[in-house]
């Protein structure tokens, strides 16, 4: 019985089904060349998802740095615009199965101690149900 039961397992993950797909909210990060990208939002989840465009828009507030050492940091540089007075006006509504892409410039790569410079998105989100802010996370990509 068990054997059935990873066969047909087997044959719908081949199909493209991914039952974790369900019960998530899918971020990548696709590096362009090395200046620019885009950031590619699902919501896999069974209930709306909202995200904000004018934070998504804004690099020093979404991306996080990691160099050789393992350590996690924030972009540092320019500090982010000041928001619009109207800021809920940005909101997006992503149903189930409904995704956003935004182009972005990533930040320099020129790095002085030459290591390795890994950069990933950290998108936050909330759920209509429930208005306490949630966290996302993109693969790590090199710069």
């Amino acid at each position: 019985m068990q054997n059935y039961f990873s066969i047909i397992l087997a044959i719908l993950m081949f199909q493209g089904y991914n039952p974790s797909q369900n019960q998530e909210v899918s971020v990548s990060l696709r590096k362009i060349n090395d200046m620019q990208g885009d950031l590619h939002i699902v919501n896999h989840l069974k209930q709306d998802i909202v995200v904000n465009k004018f934070i998504l828009s804004v690099n020093v507030l979404i991306f996080e740095l990691q160099t050789d050492t393992g350590y996690i940091k924030k972009i540092s540089g320019t500090p982010p615009p000041m928001p619009p007075s109207n800021l809920e006006a940005y909101d997006v509504v992503l149903k189930q199965n409904e995704a956003i892409t935004i182009s972005l410039h990533f930040p320099s790569s020129k790095n002085k101690d030459k290591t390795t410079v890994k950069l990933r998105a950290k998108i936050p989100y909330k759920t209509r149900i429930c208005q306490n802010e949630k966290i996302a996370y993109s693969d790590w990509i090199f710069l």
